[in-house]
């Protein structure tokens, strides 16, 4: 077993969970040979990535853990087998709890949350910290990739984004409108970032609009993007708990001109925020 890092015993859920990891990825080395690519989602709290991970952890070849803050192991020392029997783990608890978040089920009836057939693809759903992470210390990314030795290919989720900055005020991620703008802005540059330094190829977006008009389209591109089998069982089975539209909450809270004229300009200059720039105009 790796020696405990001194910093580790000074934050108890940390340290347990580094015993409970080395363990558990002990037992579970065998699985673990098998990942080929490792997901991570970047981009904005309240933008649909549980949605979206939810979908890919119902695959039979993938596990997605729901919040469990990837880079946060990486900062701290936790090996590779750890950090995935911790995916694993948290992956396995969210399904056993119903997949329940934000007063939504994510339950994929029929499917593999929490279980895998082979596991091939293996990630973490937490989008908005991952990007302040990132902001903070870009490096871990590149620690990311080395730790878990496989392919980093990164989902990047964008709701309309009226409704992605009102919704983070509302549910507290920001004080104000102004604060979710700057904040929005700050996880706009980073997920530039991101996308220059790992290409296309190891990069997708999916727009919460296009999942929810058609679904079935952009669960196959997923399938796609991480090399898994569309099955149409799977495939259909997910489109079904996928709403018929994004909520529109934008009008919950009041916009000023001069708010909705900062946004348009942030707009205007991101290439996959662009299909809003008219409405905002």
């Amino acid at each position: 077993m790796t020696t405990l890092p001194y910093r580790l015993m000074r934050v108890s859920r940390l340290g347990l969970d580094y015993i409970r990891s080395a363990w558990g990825g002990h037992l579970y080395r065998s699985v673990f040979t098998h990942v080929e690519m490792f997901c991570l989602f970047v981009g904005y709290p309240r933008s649909g990535h549980s949605l979206i991970g939810s979908l890919i952890d119902a695959h039979p070849d993938a596990i997605i853990a729901h919040e469990l803050d990837s880079l946060r192991y990486v900062n701290f020392g936790f090996s590779r087998n750890q950090l995935f029997w911790l995916l694993l783990d948290q992956s396995r608890t969210c399904a056993q709890r119903g997949r329940k978040w934000s007063g939504y089920s994510y339950v994929v009836p029929g499917q593999h949350q929490g279980r895998f057939r082979q596991l091939r693809v293996i990630g973490d759903k937490r989008g908005g910290d991952t990007s302040r992470r990132l902001a903070n210390d870009f490096a871990l990314l590149d620690r990311l990739q080395r730790r878990v030795s496989v392919p980093v290919k990164i989902i990047h989720v964008v709701r309309h984004p009226l409704d992605n900055i009102t919704t983070m005020v509302l549910r507290g991620d920001a004080p104000s409108l102004e604060g979710a703008i700057d904040a929005y802005k700050l996880m706009v540059n980073t997920v530039q970032r991101v996308f220059r330094a790992v290409g296309d190829i190891y990069f997708k977006t999916v727009w919460l609009d296009d999942l929810t008009s058609k679904p079935e389209q952009v669960i196959r591109e997923l399938c796609t993007f991480f090399s898994l089998q569309p099955h149409e069982d799977y495939v259909k089975d997910c489109a079904k708990i996928v709403f018929k539209q994004p909520k529109q909450t934008r009008h919950q809270l009041s916009w000023s001109p001069q708010q909705r004229d900062l946004l348009r300009r942030l707009v205007e200059e991101v290439d996959f925020l662009a299909r809003y720039a008219e409405e905002l105009a």
